[in-house]
């Protein structure tokens, strides 16, 4: 995701970022006439480099509000990704973490589902329908990239095997996999 599409649910925000990107350029080349004995500062122009200094700041600033905003794994979305990442599995299916995980998803299958849609909505899962002898059973592919390094992936960051593909251009795909 793109740091200016982050922070376009916080449009307020980002709308304030250039104000106070030049009161902070205005703070700075306060600072820097004192320190030249400068007695009146506002008479004398910004310097550039004072203007560059504080849009360094201001990046600073909209780096850690993309960090602190986005959206992140939360405690349940985490217990599943520990789960999977204890057993290794490039798929797993529904009815197996639930039986595992049963008493943390209060016995609510419909918390569950919540919580595969939200890590399907990061791109750590995706959804596809196993066929069966009768009903198709619900089941998972695991983004590759909570595998690096694993050794059933190859180079190219694919499952070795010919269940569906999980790497699309809209998921995060691994640089390098590592053997």
């Amino acid at each position: 995701m793109d740091e200016d599409d982050a922070l376009s649910g916080f449009a307020a925000w980002g709308n304030k970022l250039p104000g106070q990107m030049l009161r902070i350029a205005g703070v700075l080349h306060l600072l820097e006439r004192a320190e030249v004995g400068d007695e009146r500062p506002w008479e004398t122009p910004l310097h550039i480099d004072t203007i560059g200094r504080a849009i360094k700041i201001a990046d600073y600033f909209r780096s850690h509000m993309v960090r602190l905003f986005v959206p992140r794994p939360q405690v349940r979305e985490r217990l599943v990704l520990d789960w999977l990442g204890e057993r290794k599995k490039s798929d797993f299916n529904r009815r197996d973490l639930f039986r595992s995980k049963r008493r943390q998803f209060d016995d609510d299958l419909k918390l569950l589902e919540e919580t595969l849609n939200q890590l399907e909505e990061m791109g750590w899962i995706r959804k596809y329908m196993q066929p069966t002898g009768g009903r198709s059973a619900q089941c998972y592919r695991v983004n590759p990239c909570l595998w690096e390094g694993d050794r059933s992936l190859d180079q190219a960051g694919e499952v070795l095997d010919d269940r569906p593909d999980l790497v699309t251009p809209e998921l995060p795909v691994c640089d390098e996999v590592t053997s």
